[in-house]
């Protein structure tokens, strides 16, 4: 566009001397480097920022997976505890129920001895009781 104004005015002077053409040309010709310059510059600006912006929605989202998969974790763990407490109560109330068991069975080993003992007690005087019998008979029949 700067270029066309340069030529327009160019032809509009006339034949100005050359010199002031070709300065003219020179200057149009470096403002449309610097404005291609400029767009190449700008153009690699915003592949930057684009680029800046793609990382950090990547690592936004392995924020979010990782967060998940976190999450996912934790209610597996809370389940886990929750059957490891319902084991321990099944466990605690079995230990309860066997220590009541085991009194039970003291009790009852404390009950047999001494039936036992009174069963032994009157085996013994009962034996006793036959062989006096028997040794009655015996020293009736020898004489």
């Amino acid at each position: 566009l700067q270029q066309q104004q340069q030529k327009q005015q160019h032809e509009s002077a006339g034949s100005s001397s050359s010199c002031t053409a070709t300065a003219d040309l020179k200057a149009g010709h470096e403002g449309g480097l610097q404005l291609q310059e400029a767009d190449l510059v700008a153009e690699a600006e915003l592949d930057m920022h684009n680029a800046i912006a793609n990382e950090y929605a990547r690592e936004v989202s392995e924020i979010a997976q990782n967060t998940h998969a976190l999450q996912r974790a934790m209610n597996e763990l809370a389940r886990h505890t929750i059957s490891q407490g319902e084991m321990l109560e099944g466990i605690e109330s079995q230990m309860e129920e066997a220590a009541e068991k085991t009194v039970k069975a003291a009790e009852q080993l404390q009950i047999t001895e001494e039936h036992s003992r009174r069963n032994l007690k009157w085996t013994i005087c009962l034996m006793m009781l036959v062989m006096g019998v028997s040794a009655t008979v015996v020293s009736t029949l020898w004489r």
